[in-house]
């Protein structure tokens, strides 16, 4: 009996999520509308410290104030008296505007992680409030709340680190406590408006995101059923291939007929992109030349 190892102890829920996802249709929307939602023809350079910290600081005071400005102009949310602001979300802007190649500031981790920590925190908090000495082991609660979001964030693989915070303030925030199950609404319209705020200021000079669901191959499925029957070398099923022959992982350059997609931590000088959009031209030129042969 084969004895089981740790490494045999593994789940990834991808596996079973991604076959079915649909390639990127990024490329379809005009230009000017797909830059916002971090699509490129052919990467840039990332710009230099500095105007990362300028860039971070316009995009985080802009996201919270906006935040803010809504909440506290919004009837039904200031009925629960909330604090000015929940403090995860301040958390959120760091990673938004700052790290924002990181894989934890990418629209899933923030949308999905953070709101389901929120999920997790009440659905405890609401657990320990049958007891009667509550106000007393609320700091249990909140390790609990904390713990478990973290598992769940790790499961759904939306991991975000402000979640932890959203997850425990749900237990020790007497005002968060008391709005119940409104409090994930609320963050997940937090979460939204960071989102569409990172969208516009993070594409000015900089690309975010730089995936929306994951950096590894999705629609499997659907491309085999186009090898099956899709005409070859037509341009839809080019544009198609881009984003279905995605490589695994984050540690690849990709080159095809009409992309080229750079792992988020390289960059490279003009001469470098040169070579690669020569070889992107000969690849089309090829591509057109195959597809001219073998369509009848």
């Amino acid at each position: 009996m084969k004895t089981i190892s740790a490494q045999d102890l593994h789940f990834h829920i991808d596996k079973y999520i991604n076959p079915y996802l649909p390639p990127s249709q990024l490329y379809r929307l005009p230009r000017f509308i797909s830059r916002f939602f971090g699509y490129r023809e052919v990467p840039k350079q990332d710009v230099g410290s500095v105007l990362v910290w300028l860039w971070s600081f316009v995009g985080a005071f802009c996201a919270i104030a906006l935040v803010c400005g809504l909440f506290n102009a919004t009837p039904w949310i200031q009925a629960f008296n909330p604090p000015v602001v929940i403090a995860s979300i301040g958390a959120g802007a760091i990673l938004d505007y700052n790290t924002i190649s990181s894989p934890l500031a990418q629209p899933r981790n923030a949308i999905f992680g953070h709101t389901l920590s929120a999920i997790t925190g009440v659905a405890i908090t609401k657990l320990f409030l049958y007891s009667p000495h509550f106000l007393r082991i609320r700091w249990l609660a909140a390790a609990l709340c904390c713990a478990s979001a973290s598992v769940v964030m790790g499961v759904t693989n939306t991991v975000h680190p402000p979640g932890g915070a959203a997850a425990i303030l749900a237990a020790t925030e007497p005002a968060i406590t008391a709005m119940g199950w409104w409090y994930p609404l609320i963050v997940l319209i937090g979460s939204l408006l960071m989102l569409l705020t990172a969208m516009v200021v993070n594409n000015i000079q900089r690309r975010y995101p730089l995936y929306w669901w994951t950096p590894e191959v999705v629609g499997r499925a659907k491309k085999a059923d186009a090898e099956k029957g899709g005409s070859v070398g037509s341009e839809d099923s080019l544009q198609k291939s881009v984003m279905a022959e995605q490589v695994e992982g984050a540690w690849a350059v990709v080159i095809t007929a009409n992309h080229i997609s750079l792992p988020g931590f390289l960059t490279l000088g003009e001469e470098q992109m040169d070579v690669l959009q020569q070889l992107q031209s000969e690849l089309w030129a090829q591509a057109n030349g195959h597809a001219s042969h073998t369509t009848p």
